[in-house]
């Protein structure tokens, strides 16, 4: 508990650092972003998608090449099948059961590196690579005739690599629209051992000082 806790705060103030570094330039970007959420794997089979949001911080090199992205992410799925029948053994008895999984969270930073492929009457076409970490929080119940009834919560540190693709779009000299695909591989440390997820959604970037 202690170790994680510890992990907790240096990764917090490490992104932290990172955002007041971004803050202070004067070309820094501001973002938000609603998407699609949809688990694979494991998660995939217990948890619909869902809706997710992102709040990005933007800088971009000065030949406007390179875009460097930090952010924050969350989503909240609900439960695919609302009781998964499982089973226990009792000697030479197998006992009927059902599990419960509901509100499935995920929180996690993110930073990535973006890479202009295409540019052309105000439309950019970025190709992406990142890192991500963070946590993940699953509420269940478990129950097994003459067995087990628990009812209980499931933390789980994540991190993983992110690969993603992004049409954008120049309005004016201070706002952008863009659409964002990408794919996530996590590995986790509880719960589930990896598994991977699909996100797709719209956004807009807002430049704090006028872009030539």
């Amino acid at each position: 508990m202690k170790y994680s806790c510890c992990c907790r705060r240096v990764i917090s103030s490490l992104f932290f650092l990172l955002f007041l570094m971004l803050c202070n330039r004067s070309d820094a970007q501001f973002g938000a972003q609603l998407s699609s959420f949809a688990p694979k794997g494991d998660i995939g089979q217990y948890f619909k998608k869902g809706a997710s949001i992102d709040i990005y911080i933007n800088v971009q090199s000065n030949d406007y090449k390179w875009l460097y992205r930090w952010g924050f992410f969350h989503t909240a799925l609900s439960s695919r099948i609302d009781t998964v029948p499982v089973y226990g053994v009792m000697g030479n008895t197998v006992l009927p059961g059902y599990l419960v999984n509901k509100n499935f969270t995920v929180n996690y930073l993110g930073i990535d590196l973006n890479r202009l492929v295409v540019k052309t009457h105000g439309f950019s076409i970025y190709l992406g690579v990142g890192i991500i970490a963070g946590q993940s929080h699953v509420n269940y119940v478990e129950h097994i005739e003459t067995v087990s009834n628990e009812v209980g919560d499931i933390d789980s540190w994540i991190a993983g690599l992110k690969f993603n693709a992004m049409l954008n779009y120049q309005v004016n000299k201070h706002f952008d629209v863009f659409f964002d695909v990408s794919k996530n591989f996590i590995t986790a440390t509880d719960y589930t051992t990896s598994y991977t997820s699909n996100k797709s959604g719209i956004g807009v970037n807002y430049y704090i000082r006028n872009r030539k």
